[in-house]
């Protein structure tokens, strides 16, 4: 039931990916990069789709998950859906040219050479470190990992996790949207007319009766 009521949905793709001591993690995060901003680009800027296309993924030492994913109106899912499965094919299709590669990776180390601004996202860092640095006593040089990956990696990574017999669909709709709405409550309200009318005939009925 959960969203009980409303126009739109979340769709996407998800996929199954081995945990972060995998030598596929920093590439997959580099494909992460890429498609947070190709999605943006093909679903939201040029058509419109969705207010906040993204990327989304969850990892542990075990196992991993990776999305791709939009918000749309519910006559939008069709269209969303075979966009983020295009650009997926794509992928899979070409890889990545050597300058969306290279462009991909300048901004996570972007992002990271500005460093953490809240507490929160301190502990976010140190906690996802601190298994590596439990086993190894090192912290993981991200930066440097990042800047190692290369072409035959993500072609790696793209042909073993993100082909499209490993994908899974994923729909989250509302239980109700505002027309499903108004059409019930309007064939409820027809309902207790029709309910009222057959009362007052029946009424009516026996007054007339008892008058007899």
């Amino acid at each position: 039931l959960s969203t009980f009521l409303g126009d739109d949905a979340n769709i996407g793709i998800m996929y199954r990916l081995p945990g972060y001591w995998s030598e596929d993690h920093y590439p997959m995060m580099v494909l992460e990069e890429y498609l947070h901003y190709k999605v943006s680009e093909v679903i939201r800027i040029e058509r419109g789709l969705a207010y906040a296309p993204d990327t989304w993924s969850y990892r542990t030492d075990r196992f991993g998950l990776f999305g791709v994913y939009a918000d749309v109106n519910i006559d939008d899912i069709d269209d969303a859906l075979l966009l983020i499965k295009r650009e997926m094919k794509s992928l899979t299709d070409h890889y990545l040219s050597e300058e969306l590669l290279e462009k991909s990776k300048l901004k996570i180390l972007l992002r990271n050479v500005q460093g953490y601004e809240s507490n929160s996202e301190f502990a976010d860092y140190y906690s996802a470190q601190y298994v590596l640095f439990k086993k190894h006593r090192v912290f993981a040089n991200v930066e440097q990992n990042i800047e190692a990956v290369t072409l035959a990696d993500i072609e790696r990574v793209v042909k073993g996790y993100l082909s499209e017999d490993k994908a899974v669909t994923i729909y989250e709709t509302p239980t109700l949207t505002y027309t499903q709405l108004y059409i019930l409550l309007t064939l409820l309200f027809i309902l207790m007319v029709f309910i009222v009318f057959l009362l007052y005939v029946r009424v009516h009925v026996r007054l007339k009766n008892k008058r007899k």
